[in-house]
């Protein structure tokens, strides 16, 4: 089982927004690997509000965040822009779940973004 910090340094390795180097069948198999790392993941019962402090008002409505970035997600997985997802799935986990601090192995994966990410790559991804 791999940490979310040694997640994301795995996608960092492979993450390369700008042109596609590895080819799709190079960032299918990434996807795959991050499919397999995710399920491994243990279930972790928190609450993450995002990257921002917000105030108390405000946090609640707040607290559902991710799920424009899990549109993103799809979208770019049934476009197959593989190297696309890679990368903001990568920007998504090491800006606003580490918080730009990817050596930091305390910040953990909670289970709602875990199973949403998990949902996301087998509905969209053929290769699953």
């Amino acid at each position: 089982m791999k940490t979310l910090s040694e997640i994301t340094l795995f996608l960092q390795k492979h993450n390369n927004p700008y042109e596609n180097t590895y080819g799709d069948d190079q960032c299918i198999l990434v996807i795959k690997k991050l499919h397999e790392y995710l399920e491994e993941y243990p279930d972790v019962y928190y609450r993450f509000n995002g990257a921002y402090t917000l105030p108390a008002y405000k946090s609640e409505k707040y607290a559902l965040f991710y799920i424009k970035d899990m549109e993103i997600f799809r979208h770019l997985l049934k476009e197959k822009r593989y190297n696309a997802f890679i990368h903001e799935v990568y920007d998504f986990f090491n800006y606003k779940i580490l918080k730009d601090d990817i050596m930091d192995k305390s910040i953990e994966l909670p289970v709602n973004i875990k199973n949403a990410l998990i949902f996301t790559i087998k509905e969209n991804f053929i290769e699953i």
